[in-house]
């Protein structure tokens, strides 16, 4: 379900897909305000069986929101930072002969690219069978989890 969720302070925070970006198409629950399909699905698909509370589930939500909202927007910040300096390297070049190796090093002065770190394993447990043997892709390579249940 593509969606956005926008916050200014002092504002409600929303959680909206594309057709309900305005408030009055929205739940109003604490501090949040929740697209009716996704409210919806959480309230019809989500919650019942799992011994959790519409009113817990909305109250967590809201917490963990709160609490990651200002990592989230450091993070975007330094994105936004990065790609400045990578269009401004781009508009620099113009014309010139695409250098591979100048723009790798490029990437790594700036941080974007960094040396791979020290080789690791990663262990699973009580996975079910069919998501522990199923391949999965990554950009570079294709993974294949191994779990036990």
């Amino acid at each position: 379900m593509p969606g956005i969720m926008s916050a200014c302070p002092g504002c409600r925070l929303n959680l909206m897909n594309q057709t309900t970006r305005h408030p009055e198409n929205s739940h109003a629950i604490g501090p949040l305000g929740v697209a009716p399909l996704l409210h919806d699905f959480v309230s019809k698909e989500v919650l019942p069986g799992t011994r959790v509370t519409a009113a817990a589930f909305w109250q967590g939500l809201s917490e963990l929101i709160r609490d990651l909202m200002p990592v989230n927007q450091a993070l975007l910040a330094k994105r936004d930072h990065l790609q400045a300096q990578i269009d401004a390297w781009h508009r620099k070049q113009p014309g010139a002969a695409f250098d591979a190796a100048a723009y790798r090093r490029f990437l790594g002065e700036i941080g974007y690219l960094t040396d791979e770190g020290p080789a690791f394993q990663v262990e699973t447990a009580n996975v079910d069978a069919e998501i522990a043997h199923i391949a999965v892709r990554n950009s570079s390579c294709l993974w294949i989890t191994r779990g036990t249940r």
